[in-house]
């Protein structure tokens, strides 16, 4: 069957089906027109929000002539056509020709105006099955749901695809109206998030689907939309970052141009280095995540180990990234010094940055598991307690052995007697404390029990000690003889590996008593003086003696 033939657009324009009338059973029957996005000629037409689905296809005719469209874009035109008025709808599949690299970049820049001056978004959540009816008759009613009604609301928002999709944020999110729709059910998009507020308490430690959770009036920067996407899915792995550029703050669009010539690679080593420049900040780092059988968290061997894959999902809990609701981790200070390298013999861009090699790893354990059993975390949590030895400095000095063990009982952990001022802090990843405590406080609050939630940080890392018996958490990659670096601008210190002339980055990581700036004080004046504006917490006594230094990562 022919291609749809397709006429080249100007700026400001792009095309809309005209979708015939029709019965359910009749051939789906549509002309494509060319419209301008100006507001003086706007028509009146619906944008459709939904998922491609598996490629297989299914006959249409457009303008005449039988063609070939995947089956999901064939079901929901049969599913919108109206039985005796013609629909115009705006539909990515069809209104953008696929195969030209130059409009498809350019549509992608117009997203945000489509789906902003669309009459209504219209989000198709597929056909129906057995269970979807009632979930979606639930949700209609934004009451508390209980039982299997609850149960088959959850597994709708876990097995309809459409919510696990990055477009989506910025198709909703841009919508005046928004109406979804399962088979013959249609229920206003509004009421998603608020039946998921109205069971918040019922669903323990359930996370919401990013859609469900992403709230506009929260002004979250570039990197953490990245972040909090990094679950949601795309076809093509350029649009975890380009799906997200139209509900970008004014402040964050820094030239974030669609080019689909572009390699992935390219791609995200730009932004990462765009981002590192406009927010003069390594926090980044902190989203360069381990994958299995990887030696480093590099994702295709033609980019940096800096450079996050945004394309995959992060195994670990973010030290630097996903502690919004925590204390703030300040080990590097306010402002990052650093400087982009490309030379003959590298085959892609290297990051220098400046900091201090606060100390070598020494001693690392096993991996604390992510999905186990209570009883297995506690197993591994009590060879990293064996691990804790005695550090000369008398800041780190224990006044006994650490207790008799770590217990899993009741959906809870427990140290025993007594209850450790290193090892406790330092699985949960706790910041420098805020607040001067009193012996008794300091006391009661080492002693609390800890949900598996409290040891999210620790999870997938390993226990480390360092050559001076500095305890923290390293990434399940490190290993003995790798540097600890506390760099200018990263809110966390970070694993580094020696290779030849560079360092490969290993991954971010926890350790006990710097993660505040503590030190950094030695070098206050001297920062102040190379890095202007720089600003960290200042201290009677510095934790480090380290001089200043560049890193080459690759």
């Amino acid at each position: 069957m022919p291609p749809i033939l397709y006429s080249p657009l100007r700026r400001c324009e792009s095309r809309l089906i005209h979708l015939h009338p029709g019965q359910w059973p009749d051939p789906v029957s549509f002309t494509l027109y060319t419209f301008s996005l100006q507001p003086p000629e706007l028509p009146f037409f619906e944008a459709v929000s939904y998922t491609w689905g598996d490629q297989i296809m299914a006959p249409v005719i457009c303008s005449g002539m039988t063609t070939q469209v995947t089956k999901s874009v064939e079901t929901l035109l049969r599913r919108f056509r109206l039985i005796a008025d013609t629909r115009l709808l705006w539909v990515d599949a069809l209104c953008i020709n696929q195969d030209d690299i130059q409009e498809r970049t350019d549509q992608v820049q117009a997203m945000d105006l489509i789906y902003q001056r669309a009459s209504r978004v219209l989000i198709y959540l597929g056909e129906a099955d057995d269970y979807s009816d009632s979930a979606m008759d639930a949700i209609a009613e934004r009451k508390t749901s209980t039982g299997s009604i609850q149960k088959k609301v959850l597994d709708f928002f876990e097995h309809r695809s459409w919510f696990s999709r990055v477009w989506v944020l910025q198709e909703v999110a841009l919508a005046d109206c928004a109406l979804a729709i399962c088979g013959s059910k249609c229920v206003p998009w509004a009421n998603f998030p608020a039946w998921w507020a109205q069971n918040a308490a019922y669903l323990q430690d359930r996370i919401p689907p990013s859609i469900l959770a992403y709230n506009p009036a929260m002004k979250k920067s570039f990197l953490q939309q990245l972040h909090d996407t990094r679950v949601s899915r795309a076809t093509d792995p350029r649009d975890k970052v380009y799906a997200l550029a139209g509900i970008l703050s004014p402040e964050d669009r820094f030239v974030l141009a669609p080019d689909y010539r572009k390699s992935v690679a390219e791609i995200y080593a730009e932004v990462a280095a765009k981002i590192i420049k406009h927010q003069s900040s390594l926090r980044i780092l902190s989203a360069t995540q381990p994958f299995p059988g990887e030696q480093c968290p590099k994702f295709d061997g033609t980019s940096g180990s800096w450079v996050p894959n945004w394309s995959k999902e992060s195994l670990l809990t973010s030290l630097g990234l996903s502690n919004l609701y925590l204390e703030p981790y300040d080990a590097g200070g306010s402002i990052a010094l650093t400087k982009f390298e490309t030379r003959e013999e590298m085959d892609f861009l290297h990051i220098k940055c400046y900091g201090i090699t606060l100390d070598v790893i020494q001693e690392t354990g096993s991996v604390c598991p992510i999905e186990a059993p209570g009883e297995s975390i506690a197993k591994v949590l009590n060879e990293w307690n064996d691990l804790i030895s005695l550090p000369e400095d008398e800041c780190f000095k224990l006044t006994s052995r650490l207790g008799k063990g770590i217990f899993f009982v009741g959906e809870q952990f427990f140290l025993v007697d007594p209850a450790s001022d290193v090892l406790w802090p330092t699985i949960r990843a706790q910041p420098s404390t805020t607040l001067e405590l009193t012996p008794d406080e300091l006391a009661k609050r080492e002693a609390c029990p800890v949900t598996i939630d409290g040891l999210k940080f620790c999870l997938g890392r390993r226990f480390l000690m360092t050559k001076s018996g500095l305890p923290g958490l390293a990434p399940p990659l490190a290993i003995p003889g790798d540097i600890i670096a506390i760099l200018l601008g990263a809110p966390v210190p970070h694993v580094l590996r020696k290779k030849d002339s560079y360092y490969t980055l290993v991954g971010e990581c926890y350790v006990n008593g710097v993660m505040n700036g503590e030190a950094l004080a030695h070098l206050s004046k001297e920062i102040a003086l190379q890095v202007p504006g720089h600003r960290v917490r200042p201290f009677q006594k510095s934790k480090s003696t380290a001089p200043l230094e560049w890193f080459l990562i690759e």
